[in-house]
């Protein structure tokens, strides 16, 4: 699955190993436009890239929303409520994972945002 919801973060984790994600979506938001605020905003689901079906063989926890100016990539300017943040844990080796974001903004919009996972010795 690829496309304009597709991040282009894509990330290699070694089996047992704890991984700090972040998602940009400020491409995707409008002028003045910032993600809800709260995480109850959003929503992150796992789909098992192998079997296409959801999974819970990850641990996602930590989730929030950025509340300061990050860098993402070649951006060092995602300001505070343009991106969520998340821990992710328990993936297993040679699996690859697509991981579903939804969040809504302070506008009523809602965003998707898919990022990949794969889980493999670096």
């Amino acid at each position: 699955m690829g496309g304009s919801n597709t991040a282009p973060e894509r990330y290699t984790i070694p089996q047992g190993a704890t991984e700090n994600i972040q998602v940009s979506f400020k491409p995707s938001l409008r002028s003045g436009e910032l993600l809800d605020g709260t995480t109850g905003g959003a929503t992150l689901t796992i789909v098992d890239e192998t079997t296409e079906g959801e999974t819970t063989a990850l641990t996602l926890t930590n989730k929030a929303f950025n509340s300061s100016t990050i860098t993402i990539g070649d951006d060092s300017d995602v300001i505070a409520g343009q991106a969520i943040l998340f821990t992710v844990t328990g993936q297993q080796d040679e699996a690859s994972y697509r991981i579903i974001i939804t969040v809504h903004t302070d506008a009523g919009r809602t965003l998707l945002k898919y990022i990949h996972l794969k889980c493999a010795d670096k």
